[in-house]
C-alpha cells in the first residue's frame, strides 16, 4: 500500500512540473495553412483546382449559358425555351457562369499575395506560377465580361481585407 502510495505522489508531482500548454497546443496535421506554404507552384495549383472542382466547369451548366447558344446546337427545346428566349434566371445552372469566374478571381488574388511574399522561392519559379494566377484571373475577368457587361473588380482578395461589396467597373476599364 505504501509503494501505491509514494507512486502516485511521484505522479501527481511530475504531473505539478509540466506545463498543460504544451500538451494541449494545437497543431494541425489535416490541412496545411498558407504560412505552411513554400511552393508557388502548390499555390498555383490551388488556383488552377478551381476548374475542376466543379465551381466552373461542371460538366452542362456553364457550357450552356456561353456556348449553346444556337438551336443547331441545341435543338428547340432550349432555343425556345427560357434559356433560349434570354430568361437566363429560370435556369438550373445560373449561379456556376459569376460563382465560378469569381471563385477563381478570389484564389488567384490570394496565390498571387502569398507568392510576392515568399522569400526563399525560387525567383522563376515564382514568376512562372505569377503568370498562370495572372493568366487565370483575366480569363476570368474576360469570362465574366463577356456574359455580364460591367462586372465588380477585385484587386486583392476579399479574406485580406477587400471589400465584397464593390461597384461594377466599366467594360473598358475591365479589359485594361
Amino acid at each position: 500500500m505504501k509503494k501505491i502510495q509514494v507512486l502516485a505522489l511521484l505522479f501527481a508531482a511530475s504531473l505539478a512540473s509540466t506545463a498543460c500548454t504544451d500538451f494541449l497546443e494545437e497543431k494541425p496535421l489535416d490541412f496545411v495553412t498558407p504560412d505552411q506554404v513554400t511552393d508557388a507552384n502548390f499555390i498555383a495549383n490551388g488556383a488552377l483546382n478551381t476548374l475542376a472542382s466543379g465551381s466552373m466547369f461542371r460538366y452542362g451548366p456553364f457550357p450552356n449559358l456561353w456556348d449553346y447558344d444556337s438551336d443547331d446546337a441545341t435543338g428547340p427545346s432550349w432555343a425556345f425555351g427560357d434559356v433560349g428566349a434570354g430568361n437566363y434566371q429560370s435556369y438550373w445552372g445560373i449561379d456556376y457562369g459569376w460563382n465560378g469566374p469569381y471563385t477563381l478571381i478570389h484564389r488567384c488574388n490570394f496565390g498571387i499575395s502569398q507568392i510576392t511574399s515568399m522569400t526563399t522561392a525560387d525567383e522563376t519559379v515564382k514568376q512562372n506560377a505569377l503568370g498562370q494566377l495572372y493568366f487565370l484571373r483575366g480569363w476570368a475577368y474576360f469570362l465574366l465580361v463577356r456574359a455580364y457587361g460591367a462586372v465588380p473588380v477585385f484587386e486583392k482578395a476579399v479574406t485580406e481585407g477587400a471589400d465584397p461589396q464593390q461597384p461594377r467597373t466599366p467594360v473598358k476599364d475591365v479589359y485594361a
